[in-house]
């Protein structure tokens, strides 16, 4: 059985700008309401994001994290 990807559903309109410490990538971000992301390694707008990200974004209140 494949293991399914966590996924959060962004819960208000945000603007992300984050530079990844490890890679120096730059991470920026229109996120708009109601849109799913998935985790991943790297963010790929209206896709992806890394989990790291992702798991800082709901500690604001940006994004929750959906049901398995």
């Amino acid at each position: 059985m494949a293991t399914k990807r966590k996924s959060w559903t962004v819960l208000q309109d945000f603007h992300l700008t984050q530079v990844s410490n490890e890679t120096r990538e730059v991470l920026d971000a229109n996120l708009t309401a109601g849109q799913v992301l998935q985790e991943g390694e790297v963010y790929e707008a209206g896709k992806y994001i890394p989990k790291s990200v992702a798991t800082e974004l709901v500690a604001y209140g940006i994004m929750a994290e959906d049901e398995e």
